[in-house]
């Protein structure tokens, strides 16, 4: 095989892996608790609940860590430096969710909500018209800013229950590619903010020597 088509080969290959999606799962009920998995190439990795682990035998208690010397004591990041190496990286991270729209796949998204009304059944109809309106509101925002598959959000009054229950399951997910490009571009930009910051903060910490 000659070396264009080795490297036609590898150039599919980077093209077929970067079509990849992987995300996670997540699903909660009243029953089973909330369960999450790692999903990746279509297979399912539990995550939540943790298997139980063996017990270990117990080790002796370490030595107490040393005291800070006094040389290095008032070298922790003044609050007002936090905030504003915080200000400025906010913009690329409000940036890098604005590149993430519809890109973030949400498939499936099932939500089942029963509002109790034993004790009042005219506030619960009330709170029944109430939640319409909020997701009547909030479908549009989600729309636009997710590719939303597969959707099916039930909402539904129990005038015997007492309590309300809950029950969902959503998966989101996002190419390989498209996960390291935005994660590249964002990277790069975060780190240069943060070389500059640490540049004048040892200045102003030089001049104040």
């Amino acid at each position: 095989m000659t070396a264009v088509g080795v490297f036609l080969l590898v150039l599919l290959a980077l093209w077929l892996l970067g079509r990849v999606r992987f995300g996670a799962r997540v699903a909660y009920d009243g029953e089973t608790g909330l369960r999450i998995w790692l999903r990746a190439a279509g297979a399912m990795i539990p995550l939540w609940p943790r298997k139980p682990k063996k017990e270990k035998t117990v080790k002796p208690p370490k030595k107490a860590p040393k005291s800070v010397p006094k040389a290095l004591a008032g070298t922790e990041i003044p609050l007002r430096e936090k905030l504003d190496l915080v200000r400025e990286l906010l913009p690329v991270l409000l940036c890098a969710a604005g590149k993430l729209r519809q890109k973030v796949r949400v498939q499936p998204l099932r939500v089942e909500v029963w509002l109790p009304g034993e004790e009042d059944p005219a506030a619960c109809a009330l709170l029944y018209g109430r939640a319409h309106g909020v997701l009547g509101a909030l479908w549009p925002v989600l729309d636009r800013a997710l590719d939303i598959r597969d959707r099916q959000v039930s909402l539904w009054t129990d005038f015997s229950g007492t309590e309300t229950r809950l029950s969902f399951t959503a998966g989101v997910s996002l190419t390989v590619g498209q996960a390291l490009w935005i994660g590249t571009y964002t990277g790069v930009r975060m780190i240069l903010i943060l070389l500059k910051w640490k540049q004048r903060r040892g200045s102003a910490q030089r001049k104040a020597a």
